[in-house]
């Protein structure tokens, strides 16, 4: 899985959490934070192993918080709508404050056989916003 992105100066990447399995699925997930055009932060799931999860298994939302901590953007949860291997979500819009840093921390959630489990993923570094 890759990062939708830019060049290292301006992003910031988290490098990927696993965990599972959940409901016979084992899962990796990330965040990223991007500052080109505009600043926004992604926020990834993905199936560890091979093959594919059915739809609604798997489910992102991506969040831009300011360096302090305040939370700025967030995309909302989304979902694998085609059996999938991966989903990347990105936040809308650009960052909150200017001039400010930012960070991601995104939330991913997976099903359970009756309902999702929350995990959050790690976050990136601090990067400064456009």
């Amino acid at each position: 899985m890759g990062f939708i992105g830019a060049n290292a100066a301006n992003a910031g990447y988290s490098g990927y959490g696993y965990y599972g399995p959940v409901y016979g699925y084992n899962y990796g997930n990330y965040s990223g934070v991007f500052a080109t055009d505009r600043t926004y932060a992604v926020g990834g799931i993905f199936k560890n192993g091979s093959g594919t999860v059915p739809v609604g298994y798997m489910q992102v939302n991506a969040r831009l918080f300011l360096a302090t901590g305040e939370l700025c953007k967030e995309s909302g949860f989304y979902y694998n709508d085609v059996a999938s291997s991966g989903l990347s979500v990105p936040t809308q819009g650009s960052g909150c404050a200017l001039p400010s840093y930012y960070y991601g921390y995104a939330v991913t959630a997976s099903y359970n056989g009756g309902g999702y489990s929350y995990y959050y993923a790690p976050r990136t570094e601090n990067i400064p916003g456009v």
